[in-house]
């Protein structure tokens, strides 16, 4: 059956007409298939004879439009998926992008010591053409490096580097005990391979043990900084910083850490409060009722000169009295002493002082005299 186009002019159609002929008008065939030829040559004009079949279609293009608009929904969700996915997607890519680049950055130059190189996934062999230092005797070995850095190798502990360190890096290899006091450079990080590790420093001193209990590793500090890492990156064991005296980490083969220890922050105040008491001891020194000769013994230590009695009898002399050695001279201290005990004092050639009586009128002339003769 074909439809024909009517150039008449078009009645005033709804929203829900117009559907419903467009629906119409693309798919035709929809009349055959609800109608037979039968139907269709038995219907007449005569509405009393037969009906028309309106409601039918109705229903059936209604539910063709229902079936249209849900599938045009369901394509319009899917395609607001695929964006939805694609956004997700491109923002992943940029936090991934983000977070490598920023821990290769990390990794490489950390604030708290600046490296050149970063860790390794696998270890770099040795030069074929290295130096190699290696301790077979039971005592430990001292040796320097062509860098002005010294390395100490205790007993069985092998030690290699290149004949000549490169411009950019300062790289060693050890096996066993080694202790390692850094020149500074910081255009060559020295890194020295142990264990399966890799410590970074620019200038400072360290120990390295791979001779360790059950194939464990030890890194101990000793002064400035450091920084330690697994060569293999597929590890738990993270990049560890160590940047106080006497900080501590032990791993294992496994590089899961056993122990990482640092100094006690009270340990390290008392050690300072014991500084400051030192200190103080040295500034002021406190004489309380005691022979002259413990007096002169411990001015004599405090100022690094010889002081001398013209007789054995003024060492039982007995002094109290405090001196500043931080703003007192020796010649003004032992003025004071003379004073009181009516003592005077005279300066050697050699720096020393001699402690003598003081001379009566007569005794004067008679030593000058003497001195004369001497003369």
């Amino acid at each position: 059956m074909k439809f024909k186009k009517r150039s008449s002019p078009k009645p005033d159609l709804t929203d829900r007409e117009r559907q419903l002929r467009a629906h119409l008008w693309n798919d035709p065939g929809i009349v055959e298939r609800l109608f037979s030829d039968s139907e269709w040559k038995s219907y007449t004009d005569d509405v009393s004879q037969s009906a028309i079949p309106t409601e039918r279609m109705s229903v059936d293009l209604q539910q063709a439009i229902a079936t249209d608009s849900q599938n045009k929904i369901r394509s319009i969700r899917r395609m607001h998926r695929r964006q939805q996915l694609a956004r997700y997607a491109i923002a992943a890519a940029v936090l991934l992008f983000c977070g490598v680049f920023s821990w290769r950055v990390w990794l490489g130059s950390s604030p708290d010591i600046q490296t050149a190189n970063h860790v390794a996934e696998v270890m770099p062999p040795p030069d074929t053409s290295s130096t190699v230092l290696e301790n077979t005797s039971k005592e430990s070995q001292h040796f320097t490096l062509p860098d002005g850095s010294s390395v100490t190798l205790y007993a069985q502990a092998k030690l290699s580097y290149p004949a000549t360190f490169s411009p950019s890096s300062r790289e060693l290899h050890l096996e066993g005990k080694a202790y390692f006091d850094v020149a500074k450079d910081a255009a060559r990080p020295f890194s020295v391979y142990a264990g399966a590790t890799k410590t970074t420093a620019l200038g400072t001193s360290f120990t390295i043990n791979t001779s360790e209990k059950n194939n464990r590793t030890s890194v101990i500090l000793h002064s400035g900084k450091v920084a330690v890492a697994p060569i293999a990156m597929q590890t738990a064991m993270a990049r560890t910083i160590l940047s106080n005296k006497g900080e501590r980490i032990l791993f294992d083969a496994a590089f899961q850490v056993i122990a990482h220890q640092t100094p006690s922050v009270q340990k390290t105040i008392k050690e300072e409060v014991a500084k400051v008491d030192k200190a103080a001891a040295k500034v002021f020194l406190e004489m309380d009722n005691i022979p002259l000769a413990q007096v002169m013994t411990q001015l004599g230590h405090a100022y690094g000169k010889a002081i001398h009695f013209g007789e054995p009898s003024l060492q039982q002399i007995h002094y109290t009295g405090t001196v500043d050695l931080s703003k007192e001279k020796l010649h003004d201290v032992l003025a004071i002493i003379c004073l009181i005990n009516d003592l005077r004092y005279v300066e050697q050639q050699d720096g020393s002082y001699l402690l003598l009586r003081q001379a009566k009128p007569n005794e004067s002339e008679t030593s000058n005299t003497n001195d004369t003769l001497d003369q």
